[in-house]
């Protein structure tokens, strides 16, 4: 049984060129992917830490901590500053 591994499968996020509905449709594409490793959500941080990119990670490293381990907060930081 092959391992699903889906960072392979989503796109960087960079966050340039992206405009608010692309934005919103790579968190999806992202929580989509992640739902398929049947891991807690909040597992999901350190993969999506992975996949950002350019001045998006200096925005990450900003966050709170308690912001970047939980799935639900992060998740609310990113529409709200890339999809509002």
């Amino acid at each position: 049984m092959a391992s699903h591994r889906p960072l392979d499968r989503i796109k960087p996020f960079s966050g340039s060129s992206n405009k608010s509905e692309n934005s919103m449709q790579w968190l999806r594409t992202f929580a989509y992917e992640m739902t398929g490793t049947h891991t807690e959500a909040d597992k999901w941080c350190i993969p999506f830490d992975l996949s950002l990119r350019d001045g998006v990670i200096h925005g990450f490293r900003q966050l709170p901590k308690k912001t970047k381990r939980t799935w639900k907060l992060l998740s609310n930081a990113f529409i709200h500053y890339f999809c509002s």
